[in-house]
């Protein structure tokens, strides 16, 4: 076997396509890549970041931004993909698995100089090698770009001669230069026992796959799953029964696209078409599903006692579809059911009214209570938390405004009743920037097994905030 490894070194800055210059990208503390200029000016990789305005003043400094560079590595394994059914994708690169004569009629030598010109058109420019294992592939495209290697060739030997600069071990070449060891070589000839000791197992694993004597665990990158039909209608369509009929048939086959992919979605998009105007409809669901046919009462819900906007000819159904990812069952089979219901029901409520309607409670980091909490549209319920509040022995039932007590010999009281103090007090002072307040809050008891929760300011004045439950 043949592998061919595309390593970017330019990766950080190739996430900034519109990047100006000079241009720099930080990882919050160091340089983690420069563009030409900036290099002029004495700019290298590992920097502090801080002593980079001095260098270069018109310096255009950009935290590091992995979503997008996650997308160019995507896009460098598309292209990878054109050749080999294999690739994988790695933190710096791709790599992808030939045969010895990867096809009766290309060698090697004609597939790098055609993913050259691919890389090239894309705008992504990377150095390659070629190698009979994936980890000496990489690490010859780093020291030695452009070099073939194949099982006839002492392949073995030309490896060892790479110096560990090359090693994907942050800290590891300098170790090994304070023990003036050069070469890759060097380093393997030391004795495993005191090597496993100083650098850990992981580079003894990596020396492993580096020479073939142990197998390399492997991840297939696959395209992303788009789901795309378009159906063309044979009479205009003007009621929402019609239109889910014509709906029927693209869902049933984007369930067995799901199932034969074992992918999920949470996402479909409809572009109703007619009289020369396009509307765009998008669903969205609170949990990923394998079932096309869940998008029909969303579209029920959305178009229920309304008339379509136009009469529609043409209804183009896409989707994009993720691999599915093994989950866990729930301890009682009634919770899971339970917790499926929700998600139906707020899907529907979201095509009924419209996702801005459907609101979450989100934890505010304010001391005031009564703005502790955002409503936000709805998008995940798993980030919204209470947990501050429930450490802190605080109600979720607030009064807003809060309610003035009236105060009898000095005291609170509440319904006619005085109030028991049980805890507290803990004081409260936040508000400077907009709005301060100035209290002290207790937990009192009101009789009949009532707690409320109720604050002093400083001119004596009782507030009822909330109740515990």
């Amino acid at each position: 076997m043949l592998w061919l490894a595309v390593v970017v070194p330019d990766l950080p800055l190739l996430a900034f396509p519109d990047r100006p210059s000079p241009f720099a990208v930080t990882d919050g503390r160091r340089l983690v890549a420069c563009d030409d200029k900036a290099g002029a000016c004495g700019l290298h990789p590992g920097m502090p970041a801080t002593e980079s305005g001095v260098l270069c003043p018109d310096l255009c400094l950009r935290d590091r931004d992995e979503v997008a560079e996650g997308r160019v590595l995507s896009r460098l394994a598309s292209i990878l993909y054109r050749a080999s059914p294999r690739v994988g994708v790695r933190p710096h690169g791709a790599v992808a698995q030939f045969t010895d004569q990867v096809t009766p009629f290309r060698d090697i030598r004609r597939v790098m100089d055609d993913l050259r010109g691919r890389l090239r058109e894309a705008g992504i420019g990377g150095t390659m090698a070629c190698a009979p294992t994936a980890e000496a592939a990489l690490l010859c495209a780093v020291a030695e770009p452009g070099c073939i290697l194949t099982g006839r060739d002492k392949w073995r030997e030309f490896v060892a001669g790479l110096p560990v600069s090359c090693l994907p071990f942050p800290g590891s070449a300098a170790q090994l230069d304070e023990l003036r060891i050069r070469t890759l070589g060097e380093c393997m000839a030391l004795p495993r026992a005191g090597r496993m000791r100083r650098f850990g197992a992981g580079m003894e694993a990596f020396f492993g796959r580096l020479v073939g004597e142990r197998p390399e665990v492997f991840v297939s990158w696959q395209p992303p799953i788009v789901f795309s039909r378009r159906v063309r209608l044979s009479y205009a369509l003007d009621n929402e029964e019609a239109l889910l009929f014509a709906l029927r048939r693209p869902l049933a086959h984007l369930t067995d696209t799901l199932r034969r992919h074992d992918a999920m979605t949470d996402r479909l998009t409809l572009a109703l078409t007619g009289d020369g105007q396009t509307q765009t409809q998008v669903f969205c669901l609170t949990a990923p599903v394998r079932r096309g046919e869940v998008f029909l009462p969303l579209v029920r819900e959305r178009f229920r006692d309304r008339t379509l906007p136009f009469a529609v000819s043409d209804v183009h159904v896409r989707c994009d579809c993720a691999q599915a990812r093994e989950g866990t069952l729930a301890l009682w089979a009634e919770g899971g059911a339970r917790a499926e219901e929700w998600g139906v029901l707020v899907d529907r409520l979201q095509a009924r009214l419209g996702s801005s309607s459907v609101c979450a409670l989100r934890w505010h980091a304010d001391h005031r209570p009564e703005r502790a909490t955002r409503e936000l549209p709805w998008a995940s319920p798993g980030h919204v938390s209470f947990g501050g509040m429930a450490e802190a022995n605080h109600p979720l039932w607030l009064v807003d405004p809060p309610e003035a007590l009236v105060v009898a010999h000095g005291g609170p009281r509440w319904q006619g009743r005085p109030l028991a103090c049980l805890e507290g007090p803990e004081r409260i002072e936040s508000g400077w920037w907009d709005e301060a307040v100035v209290r002290e809050y207790f937990v009192a008891h009101a009789g009949q097994g009532q707690r409320l929760w109720i604050f002093r300011t400083p001119g004596n004045e009782w507030f009822l905030q909330g109740y515990f439950a």
